[in-house]
């Protein structure tokens, strides 16, 4: 469940972005000006955050600017909603860690859009900067619908290893891995090599249904494993649509 800091004077707006957000997805939490938001962020944290470029008295822009000094930007992507983008005040918003933009009326496929990228996006640039201090690392995080393995730097012989030595300790505990995303969004290149672990990694993983997580190598990895082997996905949103989906079909 990823949470959202809708920020906006307008209480419509706010409405229709939680009218647009789906409810397995997201919660929505909001904040009428800058005060209010700056009190939010300081309590707790947020997954992405929608700011309204033109709030009253400190307006949105210097609202980011604040984020951005704080570190904010840095680990909560910050989209700004608007209903003029003009030239001057991308650029501004972009060097102040802006990670995209949303214009007025807001459209829901193209939020749902906007914010899977950021957080995805974000996602890959945590998982890369977690390499410098665990190199060679296999992660695993549980989530209600399914089990994330996150190869933390190049995949290796090793990190299939130990996928299989996680897999069958939760299999003996009664706590089988039915649903698994292996996360490849921060592998640096999907050679001839890379392609002979991920299929070793899905044999050890088997009987569960497979999804793989790719960023910018979303292209390499199509057709790398046939489609009644893995599902492929781009985030973390699109991977627990697939699953409710494939629930619901059944």
């Amino acid at each position: 469940m990823f949470k959202i800091l809708a920020i906006d004077d307008d209480p419509d707006i706010i409405e229709q972005i939680r009218h647009f957000l789906p409810v397995d997805d997201y919660t929505v939490s909001s904040a009428g000006g800058a005060i209010e938001a700056q009190n939010k962020v300081a309590r707790q944290r947020f997954d992405a955050i929608l700011l309204d470029i033109g709030l009253p008295g400190d307006d949105g822009i210097s609202l980011l600017k604040y984020f951005n000094s704080t570190g904010i930007t840095r680990t909560c992507p910050v989209i700004m909603i608007t209903g003029t983008a003009s030239r001057e005040i991308v650029l501004t918003s972009r060097q102040n860690g802006a990670s995209g933009f949303l214009m007025k009326p807001v459209k829901a496929k193209t939020l749902i859009d906007q914010l899977a990228r950021s957080i995805s996006m974000r996602d890959i640039q945590m998982r890369s900067a977690a390499k410098e201090v665990k190199s060679g690392k296999l992660k695993v995080e549980r989530d209600s619908l399914y089990v994330l393995v996150i190869c933390e730097d190049k995949i290796n012989l090793s990190m299939v290893q130990e996928a299989f030595r996680l897999s069958e300790e939760a299999s003996e505990k009664g706590e089988a891995w039915e649903k698994v995303a292996l996360d490849l969004r921060t592998q640096p290149e999907i050679n001839s090599e890379t392609i002979l672990l991920i299929k070793m990694m899905a044999k050890v993983l088997q009987p569960a249904k497979l999804f793989i997580l790719a960023g910018h190598n979303f292209g390499e990895l199509i057709g790398v494993l046939p489609e009644d082997k893995a599902s492929l996905v781009i985030s973390e949103i699109d991977l627990r649509r697939q699953i409710r989906q494939g629930k619901s079909s059944q």
